[in-house]
């Protein structure tokens, strides 16, 4: 590149040698923002929308990199007022400027038209470096979708955080702390105490003496209710020995 610069240049051509330029520096690891927007410029001036826009996006995307956002939002914004510019240039511009403002939604319309445009050249594209550039365009907005999508992301996990939190009691009073470890041994033991056992054994028998039990005796006719079964008798485990029939 910096050869074909320099032949452009000493053939007076400065348009070729501003595209020459902006293609080297873009393969730099720090290009000068400054001097991309120069070589922008020269290519404004020259009638070259296309590759005015390119070294206007080159421009921003170097001022972003370095932390001015001022300068890389103004670089952007210079790219939809080019006369006959790249309509998916203006449309990567307006997309970046909406990310950097926190416009999710636009920038997601965006690119979408942006995309929808990219496959509608790729497919009445026959030649191969056509076709090359306009997927190298495809990726580059591929990569805004996937960093839109990173930026969303905590939106969503804490919209799903807030929409699975459980609700508030409706009674004012604070619900009680669930009981501990000691708590609820202590539960299990009082629910095994001699005195519990004791009130149950004496609500049973309550329960079978009964007049609605379906025992013999329930009735002085000491028959069993109609429709019902007569209860098996019981044999208690403390009860006396009954004695065997003669």
């Amino acid at each position: 590149m910096q050869q074909a610069e320099e032949l452009y240049r000493a053939q007076g051509r400065t348009a070729g040698a501003a595209i020459a330029l902006v293609e080297r520096l873009r393969l730099t690891p720090d290009p000068d923002p400054d001097l991309l927007a120069e070589q922008a410029e020269i290519l404004t001036a020259a009638g070259l929308p296309r590759d005015a826009a390119n070294a206007w996006l080159t421009s921003a995307a170097a001022s972003r990199d370095r932390g001015d956002l001022a300068s890389a939002r103004a670089r952007w914004a210079r790219v939809p007022t080019i006369v006959n510019g790249d309509p998916v240039a203006a449309l990567e511009a307006q997309a970046r400027m909406d990310l950097l403002d926190g416009q999710h939604q636009r920038a997601a319309q965006w690119i979408a038209s942006a995309l929808q445009v990219v496959d509608q050249r790729a497919a009445v594209a026959a030649a191969p470096d056509l076709r090359q550039r306009i997927s190298a365009r495809r990726i580059r907005f591929e990569q805004l979708a996937r960093q839109l999508n990173e930026h969303d992301a905590p939106h969503r996990q804490l919209d799903a955080l807030l929409r699975g939190r459980p609700r508030r009691p409706r009674s004012p009073c604070p619900r009680p702390p669930p009981p501990s470890s000691c708590g609820r041994t202590g539960a299990t033991w009082r629910g095994a105490s001699p005195r519990r056992r004791r009130t149950r054994r004496r609500w049973c028998r309550c329960r079978r003496s009964s007049w609605r039990s379906s025992a013999p005796c329930a009735k002085p006719s000491g028959r069993p209710s109609p429709g019902r079964r007569p209860a098996p008798p019981m044999a208690w485990p403390m009860s006396p020995p009954q004695p065997a029939p003669r």
